[in-house]
């Protein structure tokens, strides 16, 4: 009965009909369903058929998880990680992010990458942080490669290697990544694990930037003032530079984090950027 109940919630989700498919997962949940439970702890988190509530999204999380279920063990440890609907606590966030990780869960393998490598919960350990980064980045998981691409491209936990860093980031990249397309451009600017070409560089700045990327907005700002690129686009950059010049300037960063929404029923990831 409750996984029938199951069954018809997600085709109300599927068709965006959310107040239809709260109440089903409902059913199903208080029956005792995990993969009901932990739907209905999203729909409560994303707001999607009921007021928002993340306290109640944090309770059925943790009725799903301590079942065993992967996605609500990683989605729990988001909570616990940023602080919503339960107290902050990163010893808590890595406690779920490990028990999810274990089980191959590939969000939960690169957010708990990103907990050793700035020492949330656990002591900081480079190493660790790219044992859990390679395990979610070989299962295609794009903010885990940008990651790792990072730690090859900074020499944190594994010995520099900016060739293998450039693969990383590539194989991110086009899969949409706007961090690792900007990441990739600065590789081809400076030559580093691949030959030096600004006709690429540019390329993959312009993909970054399209999406809204600021870095690389401003890379291809720098690019064309210093005469390493050729445009006809002088209206698209205009914008570009109205928008930087009308807000505050902002340093040169390196490691910087973003969040990154996932799909349905999933958590957020973390991720870097060079630059």
């Amino acid at each position: 009965m409750a996984e029938d109940l199951y069954d018809k919630a997600v085709k109300y989700y599927n068709n965006k009909e959310y107040e239809k498919a709260f109440e089903l997962f409902l059913q199903s949940a208080e029956h005792g369903y995990a993969d009901a439970q932990n739907n209905l702890g999203y729909m409560y988190e994303s707001g999607q058929g009921v007021a928002q509530d993340y306290v109640k999204a944090a309770e059925w999380y943790r009725k799903s998880a301590e079942q065993g279920d992967s996605t609500a063990q990683c989605n729990l440890g988001y909570l616990y990680h940023y602080g919503k609907g339960v107290e902050q606590d990163y010893a808590k966030a890595v406690k779920w992010y490990k028990k999810s990780a274990a089980q191959g869960h590939v969000i939960a393998q690169c957010n708990l990458g990103y907990m050793y490598a700035h020492g949330k919960g656990v002591a900081q350990d480079y190493a660790k942080a790219v044992k859990w980064y390679k395990k979610s980045a070989e299962r295609g998981d794009a903010n885990a490669q940008c990651n790792l691409g990072y730690m090859y491209d900074s020499g944190k936990g594994i010995k520099q290697d900016y060739a293998k860093a450039t693969e990383w980031y590539r194989k991110s990249a086009v899969q949409g990544h706007v961090i690792a397309q900007c990441n990739l451009g600065n590789m081809y600017e400076n030559g580093q694990g691949v030959k030096q070409d600004y006709t690429k560089a540019v390329g993959w700045y312009r993909k970054s930037a399209e999406q809204g990327d600021e870095d690389a907005q401003k890379n291809l700002l720098r690019m064309y003032a210093d005469g390493n690129m050729e445009t006809q686009d002088y209206e698209t950059l205009s914008q570009w530079y109205k928008e930087f010049t009308e807000t505050k300037d902002k340093a040169e960063k390196t490691d910087k984090e973003k969040d990154i929404s996932d799909k349905a029923n999933d958590d957020e990831e973390i991720v870097y950027s060079k630059n």
